[in-house]
């Protein structure tokens, strides 16, 4: 045998306790067995152990007492034992498999072997043996034998090739020819693109009125009756001009002051209600008399 499958946890499993020279020897005596794929006889041993040191002999008696036994044809293995016979089996029935695909080559009309493949002055009985004595070679799990190269769809399939061509189709007629324009040269060019103006984009600006605008004060009556319109847009205006930079730019100022009122928190609702009065409010003169008496 020249090829054997090598279980390597079965391997490691099997020789975990062997020391690295036990080991060594193992392995020798594994491949003496498979390549000769037979019981090692004991004539063998002599020959193997006569240069041997008194160490490596302990060793070699210790591993042929582990995984060899005696019988009358030599030291048997029981697992080279089994891989060989399954080695046997399987080329058997290779070499069964390609005699019974020559038969029936044989027997039918057309030959599984082509004439093509056939060299000059060669039969097709020289070319049978050649085959038959490739049959004895060992076959491994990536070398399954071909079973059939003939079936329909395959890439010999005679069906397949023999098939007949589609009828043409209406859609494929021929194209007359048509003349190119005699101006085609003096063609008008086609007009650029129209582009269009891009948009400008809106600026924000900072506040700038001053007076209470009649829509602000409309929508302040409306939404908010409880509040004063001019304490509210004096409490806006305020807030908004101390604003530095881009913090007191906005791009719709009414929209703001609208939502600056229908978000008012309560505290400062109740300090800008109506019935709140401020000191700008708070008339000083009343009940003064002009000489300053009361």
């Amino acid at each position: 045998m020249n090829y054997v499958q090598f279980h390597i946890g079965d391997w490691e499993s099997g020789t975990r306790l062997l020391t690295p020279l036990e080991k060594g020897i193992y392995i020798d005596l594994l491949m003496l067995y498979y390549s000769t794929e037979r019981p090692i006889l004991r004539s063998y041993f002599d020959r193997i152990t006569r240069g041997y040191t008194e160490d490596e002999r302990k060793a070699f008696d210790y591993v042929v007492a582990q995984y060899f036994e005696e019988q009358d044809d030599g030291f048997h293995n029981a697992r080279c034992d089994e891989e060989i016979a399954k080695a046997a089996e399987k080329s058997e029935k290779a070499r069964k498999s390609i005699q019974a695909r020559w038969n029936k080559a044989a027997k039918g009309p057309t030959s599984s072997v082509s004439d093509t493949s056939r060299k000059p002055g060669e039969s097709t009985d020289a070319i049978r043996t050649n085959n038959e004595r490739n049959t004895d070679v060992l076959l491994t799990n990536n070398q399954e034998p071909i079973t059939n190269i003939n079936k329909v769809g395959g890439a010999f399939s005679e069906k397949v090739a023999d098939a007949p061509e589609p009828p043409p189709s209406d859609f494929c007629d021929e194209i007359p020819e048509e003349p190119f324009p005699e101006d085609w040269g003096a063609l008008e060019p086609l007009p650029p693109p129209e582009t269009k103006p891009a948009k400008k984009e809106k600026r924000g600006t900072r506040l700038d009125v001053q007076t209470l605008p009649d829509e602000w004060g409309a929508f302040v009556k409306e939404r908010a009756p409880d509040l004063d319109p001019d304490l509210v847009f004096e409490e806006f205006k305020n807030y908004w001009v101390s604003q530095p930079g881009q913090k007191g730019v906005k791009l719709d100022w009414f929209a703001t002051f609208r939502n600056n009122v229908i978000s008012m928190p309560d505290g400062k609702r109740r300090a800008l209600s109506r019935k709140h009065t401020s000191f700008e409010h708070v008339n000083y003169h009343e009940g003064i008399n002009p000489d300053g008496s009361f």
